[in-house]
């Protein structure tokens, strides 16, 4: 069910064919991200006026409606979750709903509970460069600079790229004009000269033609545990830390820097012991070992 929420697979009902266009290479800088920012935003528009009303539904609360549907035909007063990256603002946001429904919740790799589509994702990576760049390494030889994700691409079958924009730009109280965003990050290459310029330059809600529909998390009793790891990037442990004094819960800290490892670790085992028992935790757990260089 996860794999394949409202917009995705057989419920997907707008099929994008992209203007892939790319800028003159000798443009400046702000002009080559405003090409962009622009292109895409064009894309968007043409995307969102094939079923205008389809694509506003596509929001993270709507999708857990869909959930609580399904929770409905199969008979069950009660569903216990397990939601990693995307899937723990899904579990957030059915649990604010439908409180009542939850029988035990999990969420690895928390998401923030407000999204923000600027560079605060993209901090983590920063502080990272910064650090080989004190150490002695170049930015080159550095790891993680490949394009990073919420996690919702990462070995989902039937993936789509317009569903995911439609969720994040409708579920997003960020700005969508391109000069804000610059802006801001001509103020952030100020205050952190060296990390700042890493910042995202063109962001995909820009030029997004439909008004936010942003999150409203809120605390619950169903029994809630929150996974956070110490290192990770992708969701950064202080989103697990803002997420628990949004909805509660407690909050187990993995000692590592993987996505969502918890399933394949030995410390899993406290998962297991929470779905049998509701007993959660606040300790934290090794990782897995580290290879040497």
């Amino acid at each position: 069910m996860a794999a394949a929420p409202r917009g995705v697979g057989y419920s997907a009902g707008v099929t994008c064919k992209d203007d892939s266009t790319q800028p003159d290479p000798f443009l400046p800088k702000k002009e080559k991200a405003r090409f962009e920012a622009e292109r895409d935003g064009r894309n968007h528009q043409r995307c969102v006026t094939e079923d205008p009303e389809f694509v506003r539904n596509l929001t993270t609360a709507n999708i857990a409606r869909d959930m609580d549907r399904i929770r409905i035909a199969l008979g069950e007063d009660k569903i216990g979750y397990y939601g990693v990256s995307w899937g723990t603002a899904l579990g957030a946001q059915y649990r604010t709903l439908f409180d009542a429904h939850v029988d035990k919740m999990l969420l690895d790799s928390v998401m923030a509970p407000t999204l923000i589509t600027s560079a605060r994702r993209d901090w983590p990576a920063s502080a990272r460069d910064l650090a080989g760049l004190r150490d002695g390494s170049t930015l080159k030889a550095l790891p993680g600079k490949e394009k990073s994700t919420f996690g919702w691409d990462a070995g989902q079958p039937g993936f789509s790229p317009f569903q995911q924009t439609s969720v994040l730009c409708d579920d997003s109280g960020s700005t969508r004009d391109f000069d804000e965003i610059w802006n801001a990050r001509l103020r952030l290459i100020e205050q952190l000269p060296i990390s700042g310029q890493y910042g995202t330059e063109a962001l995909p809600c820009v030029g997004w033609p439909i008004p936010a529909q942003p999150w409203q998390f809120a605390s619950g009793t169903s029994p809630l545990q929150l996974v956070g790891h110490l290192y990770e990037q992708v969701t950064p442990i202080g989103w697990a830390r803002e997420m628990r004094q949004r909805i509660g819960g407690a909050l187990l800290t993995v000692e590592d820097d993987v996505h969502g490892s918890l399933s394949t670790l030995p410390c899993g085992a406290k998962a297991v012991a929470f779905f049998d028992t509701g007993k959660v935790s606040n300790d934290s757990c090794p990782g897995a070992p580290v290879s040497p260089a």
